[in-house]
């Protein structure tokens, strides 16, 4: 895969504004998001056929819904582990054993420059 056919992140988060703050974020930092308010429609974008534009998924651990980020941060994980995979939370810190591999933290509240940022970099490593 090309770093240019890796542009996209999908951004998994139940709250309205917070899901269009980050896409925001990600659309200033030069990325195409892909919005999903649970982990079905986040597997459903995941899964749409010839999906080789994902580099990176950001996940809220917190959906409002019975899966949580989590358990949708390590489906990514088994399903695709060249995609790099941020989970954030306003709660407590996930402890690392329970992330994927290689996962990032990232925690609530942000700004949309340290979000552009992470984003990139988060890019970059999965273009690698």
């Amino acid at each position: 895969m090309t770093q240019t056919k890796r542009l996209g992140v999908l951004v998994v988060e139940s709250d309205p504004l917070l899901l269009l703050f980050a896409s925001d974020a990600a659309a200033d930092a030069g990325l195409i998001p892909y919005e999903a308010r649970d982990s079905a429609r986040a597997l459903q974008i995941l899964n749409q056929d010839e999906r080789d534009d994902l580099g990176t998924i950001f996940v809220d651990t917190d959906l409002a819904e019975r899966a949580d980020g989590m358990d949708l941060a390590w489906t990514v994980h088994r399903l695709r582990p060249d995609i790099r995979i941020v989970v954030t939370s306003a709660g407590r810190t996930p402890d690392p054993k329970t992330m994927p591999p290689g996962c990032i933290y990232f925690g609530k509240p942000y700004n949309i420059y340290d979000l552009m940022s992470l984003l990139r970099e988060a890019f970059s490593a999965s273009a690698d």
